[in-house]
């Protein structure tokens, strides 16, 4: 007989050895430079070369980048911006670095100076790292105006809260330094950025940070737009606002990369929305209720656009799954630097880096899902996506709630599907998708899938499948007349072996009854009161965490069927932390 602990470690390995191959991308150092641009709420909804808002401000610039690279379809930030950025500094998701909102209070949580950040990772290897424009990942004990700099950036030059009162108005502050300036913020963010890059000898990483289009909404300088504003209140009519901060973000991106002379051809640039575009400046399709704070798509769907050395075939468009954190692995990469050997042992890093998609035009990328969530005093949104479904939980306090939307069918998530009945592709995106979610937030999740036959229930009967804990699942509802039962594990859903799952069993004389799962061992179980029980000793092994297994239970009873087996239904086990 199996020791069980032995069978569960294995598996739990083997399934994490796999996915760690299926995440890997080694890393690829292909320009000297790294150009990171970052737009201020502003999603896809307001790029020309999305093709998807109906009235876009003028974006040429942003859109001869995507001529020039590659147009991520499919990328998502987090709803606010100041998880964003800690997600863009780190390559960890919002619920590790604690910063699951937009920061404006001293009593915020701040980007921890523990946090390893990409300016540290590509400083170490030889880069000069600067960061210009908006910081927003709080000040208080970690350095105050010096945060950025304690954060590992060599330089910075911009503002440290989250708005500037004013565009024309504000503080700037340059390596711990502040003084009010008054020329327009958008520009001097290019000036401040060309200033450093102009100064450097080797080579760098630059992250240009702008303001814009966050509010206030104000008309930027003439020079810099072409919308008639004569008249008009921004308070009252702030789209006209809007759209002339984005055409000035525009022209004054195409000066800074201009700016950049003969370095252009050795720099990378990616450009990046940090959330999605506000419900007050959201125009159908788009609903207004649909956007930035929010987990629907106008929330978290942002422009990421790669050009530069590193692009094969330029000027084409890809589906790949991208999630805010990817960007940091992805950068790093680019700068010469394998983000996971890098970062100290034991640091959990949730992104994954898509220079694969970048250099070769086949590729598909590596994610298969992706995430995203806020969180503030006791309420959270999460989300989860695959290539078409889209899972949202919702908690506040003691609530949860969850939406469930086919995104191919309905991208802009007007029909909830789990209001009505499912169809077996959307009950299976239903379970998966709940899997996904526990594991991209570490949690532990036992869910049911799938129909037993004999009367046969299989479920979680104690405690919980996370690290370091005593789990136990139960084979219930067994009839007396049964002699033995067993407790199948697998590591798939999907195929036994060569074999699509489920597989009716029918024709093997158990009429009713379907394996779900592959069968990598089987545990033999005591029945004793009608129920057969399975306890699992759950290593505190951080390599298990997010191991995802699945069982099934199966009892002999010689005149159940034919075959004399039944089948319970079967569980998909996430281990969290």
């Amino acid at each position: 007989m199996s020791d069980p602990s032995r069978a569960i470690r294995a598996i739990a390995f083997t399934f994490l050895a796999a996915l760690a191959a299926a995440r890997s991308g080694a890393a690829q150092a292909t320009g000297d430079n790294l150009l990171i641009v970052i737009a201020d709420d502003l999603g896809v909804d307001q790029v020309a070369c999305y093709g998807e808002g109906t009235r876009t401000a003028p974006t040429p610039t942003i859109d001869a980048l995507a001529a020039s690279g590659v147009l991520f379809r499919n990328a998502w930030a987090h709803p606010l911006c100041s998880p964003t950025r800690a997600a863009l500094h780190t390559g960890r998701r919002p619920f590790r670095t604690g910063i699951g909102t937009a920061l404006a209070g001293a009593n915020d949580p701040v980007l921890a100076l523990a946090e390893t950040t990409l300016p540290e990772l590509v400083g170490a290897a030889g880069h000069a790292t600067a960061l210009i424009g908006k910081w927003h990942l709080g000040t208080n004990g970690i350095g105050g105006a010096l945060a950025p700099n304690a954060a590992g950036w060599s330089h910075f030059a911009g503002a440290l809260a989250g708005a500037v009162p004013s565009y024309y108005q504000w503080v700037r502050v340059v390596d711990g330094t502040a003084r009010m300036h008054t020329s327009y913020a958008t520009s001097t963010s290019v000036d401040d950025a060309l200033a450093w890059i102009g100064a450097r000898s080797g080579p760098w990483l630059c992250v240009v940070v702008f303001h814009a289009p966050h509010t206030p909404y104000e008309a930027p300088p003439a020079s810099l737009h072409s919308e008639d504003l004569t008249g008009l209140d921004p308070n009252t009519t702030p789209r006209p606002f809007y759209r002339a901060m984005v055409e000035a973000m525009d022209r004054e991106l195409a000066r800074l990369l201009a700016g950049l002379g003969a370095a252009r051809a050795r720099t990378n640039v990616i450009f990046l929305g940090d959330n999605g575009t506000p419900g007050t400046i959201a125009m159908a399709p788009f609903t207004r209720s649909h956007g930035k704070g929010t987990p629907y798509e106008g929330g978290v769907n942002v422009p990421l656009i790669v050009a530069g050395p590193i692009v094969a075939a330029p000027g084409r468009e890809s589906a790949a799954l991208v999630e805010a954190s990817d960007v940091f692995t992805t950068a790093a990469a680019l700068c010469g630097v394998d983000a996971r050997a890098a970062l100290p042992a034991g640091t959990a890093l949730d992104g994954v880096s898509f220079v694969d998609v970048l250099a070769n035009p086949s590729a598909a990328g590596s994610r298969r899902s992706v995430f995203a969530e806020r969180f503030d005093d006791g309420d959270e949104d999460a989300c989860v996506r695959d290539a078409r479904h889209k899972l949202i939980r919702r908690r506040s306090g003691s609530t949860e709630t969850f939406e469930l939307y086919d995104l191919v069918a309905d991208p802009f998530e007007a029909d909830e599907l789990l209001a009505g009945s499912l169809d077996a592709e959307q009950q299976r995106a239903w379970e998966e998708l709940r899997a996904v979610l526990a594991a991209a937030r570490d949690e532990g999740l036992a869910l049911r899938f799938g129909a037993g036959c004999g009367g046969l229930a299989l479920d979680a009967a104690a405690g919980a499948p996370t690290l370091g804990a005593g789990f136990t699942v139960a084979i219930e509802s067994i009839d007396p007349a049964a002699s033995a039962a067993a407790l199948l594990l697998g590591l798939s859903r999907d195929l036994a072996g060569s074999v699509a799952l489920p597989l009716p069993l029918d024709a093997f004389g158990m009429p009713g009854c379907a394996l779900l799962v592959s069968i990598e061992d089987a545990i033999p179980l005591p029945i004793g009161a009608g129920r057969a029980a399975f306890g699992f000793a759950v290593p505190a092994e951080p390599s298990l965490l997010d191991a995802r297994f699945h069982s099934q239970g199966l009892v002999l009873q010689l005149a159940a069927n034919p075959a004399g087996v039944l089948l319970s239904n079967a569980l998909t086990t996430v281990v969290g932390a």
